[in-house]
């Protein structure tokens, strides 16, 4: 059985276009020339990309998913809780998550890990984030039965200017 997973962005422009194309005049039209398909990736790197897209979305941003997301945006300036509540937050909304939205992955683990980082002047620039989430994922490949892990940062908190 073969699968076909596009890389992020989608570019529905070449999606939409994919008939043979018609010469005129014995030139290839835009879509024929190489490279006018849309990029494809592999099914590791579609679940990332998807775990990617998931992190990056608050709840009710999708009218059609209005479940998908994960509550880090809605804790993220949030200064009445402690690390240890984000932490277990973001596992729970996560893990939610993936498990709802995500049917290619079973076996699902969430870790989340949350540091206060020290601001650092970045020449005039505002400081940096006060805060910085290591988040990893970790699971099996519905499909293939392979493992799957995926980690990324992210960096958090009001930035100040003082």
């Amino acid at each position: 059985m073969s699968h076909l997973f596009y890389k992020y962005p989608m570019q529905v422009s070449k999606l939409m276009s994919r008939q043979p194309p018609v010469a005129l005049f014995n030139r290839p039209t835009p879509a024929a020339r190489l490279g006018d398909e849309h990029p494809t990736c592999s099914l590791a790197a579609s679940i990332a990309q998807f775990l990617h897209l998931m992190l990056h979305t608050r709840p009710g941003e999708l009218r059609s998913a209005p479940d998908f997301g994960c509550a880090i945006w809605e804790i993220e300036f949030d200064n009445d809780i402690n690390l240890a509540g984000w932490e277990e937050s973001l596992t729970r909304s996560l893990l939610a998550s993936i498990r709802r939205h995500e049917p290619r992955l079973r076996e699902v683990s969430v870790q989340v890990d949350f540091l206060t980082v020290a601001p650092q002047q970045d020449g005039a620039q505002q400081p940096t984030a006060r805060r910085r989430a290591n988040i990893s994922v970790r699971g099996v490949v519905q499909l293939t039965d392979e493992a799957f892990s995926y980690a990324t940062q992210l960096q958090l908190g009001q930035l100040t200017s003082s």
